[in-house]
């Protein structure tokens, strides 16, 4: 199964809804070249777009959208391949089973040889390797982007520096005036990509002077721990004498902690790739909403791992129901797979059939440890570990209740693990985001 198809089945197949308009917004799926000769070569053994639209048959036609218009042409003359970027599609969901449609799918070329670290996946002009590659410049990890999405918000905020003896000052990140990306993502050759403000810049996570002291010591403390005013650092040298507060060093006393140059450009960085993504993202949404006219909204693809912009796609655009699958990601591929596997193709021909799901899947279809399993585990950390069993559920929420209260750490390991990346509370890390020590704690320790 092609890579965004199984994206879109693994949403509309669960979708709380029976009709409605699947979005994929990816970094990379799969190649141009491999679903086109699929459909050339009579390959009964892989399903993509392409197949669908080859065997439909309605009167509406089978015909699909494609960005570029002239893909063939230019996937002919190209060393290297295409690759899905964004895709839309339709759905029914009747006593005749699970239809899909595809309807739009824009393709992004491989701009570096494949056989590169991730097929050269960051150097390609989808909307999610755009922001994967923000995500790389700040971070060192393509797949941080949720914390570039954190970091986006700090674009609003404003600190006062009142050091002794020095002036106030007032310390502001400055957006990147020009767009990364702009334009429509459904017109041809109207997209615009500008990535010259990433290159302009150093590579946040490696050239970050202000992470280390005169000796060349990293300080962690001194990155992006900008929001904890409330951190004492160390109140003595080796020597024994008292530690002095200094630029290259943690306070000695509870001092507010201001952003460094660089934190500030993470987060103008940040800011910039955030709103470009949601103004294009938002533009798509609403043009393919307008063409199709489809009132349920479903979102797949790694993109839609970004809350913020799905908030105002369901919120701005007057969508009557949105559903997102707690594994947009390529988790949920594997879902999809077997969506289509029950439901998809001649799966709705055959007598046996079996029922359509009617409500969203159980997040929890991860694995389930056994009692003997769980009972080596503690029993291999044993040495570390003072273990009581208590079995009265009410006894331990409360237990659970005053940890947190009380500005303590709890992690819950419970049944079948969550399949995606959210916690949901069978393998959780808990406690109150108010303390921000705890995040600090958390994030260096846990």
């Amino acid at each position: 199964l092609s890579h965004h198809l199984a994206h879109a089945y693994s949403v509309c197949a669960q979708a709380p809804f029976d009709t409605g308009m699947v979005v994929v917004m990816d970094g990379m799926g799969e190649t141009y070249r491999v679903m086109k000769k699929a459909v050339e070569m009579g390959d009964e053994t892989y399903v993509s777009d392409f197949t669908l639209c080859n065997d439909n048959d309605d009167d509406d036609g089978g015909e699909i959208e494609i960005v570029p218009r002239n893909l063939e042409e230019l996937a002919a003359k190209s060393y290297y391949d295409w690759r899905e970027a964004e895709s839309v599609y339709t759905f029914c969901k009747d006593e005749s089973g699970l239809k899909v449609k595809p309807i739009f799918k824009r393709f992004t070329q491989e701009n570096s040889p494949p056989t590169l670290y991730n097929h050269g996946f960051e150097n390609m002009d989808s909307l999610g390797a755009l922001y994967s590659r923000a995500s790389s410049h700040i971070f060192g990890d393509w797949n941080a982007c949720g914390k570039a999405m954190g970091l986006a918000p700090w674009q609003d905020h404003a600190w006062d520096s009142e050091k002794e003896g020095e002036m106030k000052q007032r310390i502001i990140p400055e957006m990147i005036d020009t767009p990364i990306v702009e334009g429509t993502l459904y017109k041809d050759g109207d997209l615009k990509i500008n990535r010259m403000s990433m290159k302009g810049m150093p590579f946040i996570s490696r050239v970050d002077s202000d992470m280390f002291d005169d000796e060349g010591n990293m300080i962690r403390t001194k990155r992006y721990d900008f929001d904890d005013n409330d951190y004492k650092g160390p109140t003595e040298e080796k020597d024994g004498s008292e530690k002095k507060s200094s630029e290259s060093g943690p306070t000695t006393v509870s001092e507010k902690q201001l952003p460094t140059r660089v934190a500030l450009d993470a987060i103008g960085l940040a800011a910039r790739m955030q709103t470009d993504l949601e103004t294009v993202g938002m533009d798509f949404v609403k043009h393919f909403k307008e063409q199709t006219g489809e009132t349920n909204l479903c979102l797949a693809g790694g993109v839609a791992l970004n809350s913020v912009l799905n908030g105002r796609l369901c919120r701005e655009l007057g969508f009557e129901n949105a559903f997102v699958p707690p594994y947009p990601g390529d988790d949920g591929v594997a879902v999809g797979c077997c969506a289509y596997g029950l439901f998809g193709g001649q799966a709705g021909e055959e007598k046996t059939a079996p029922k359509l799901w009617n409500e969203p899947l159980s997040p929890y279809l991860g694995p389930l440890p056994t009692l003997a399993e769980m009972t080596e585990a503690v029993a291999w950390a044993e040495p570390w570990l003072d273990v009581e069993i208590i079995k009265d559920e009410k006894r331990r929420i409360d237990i659970l209740v005053e940890e947190i209260s009380s500005g303590g750490v709890v992690a819950i390991y419970n049944g079948r693990s969550e399949m995606g990346p959210r916690a949901l509370g069978h393998r959780s890390i808990l406690a109150d985001p108010r303390e921000k020590g705890l995040v600090r704690f958390i994030n260096e320790f846990v």
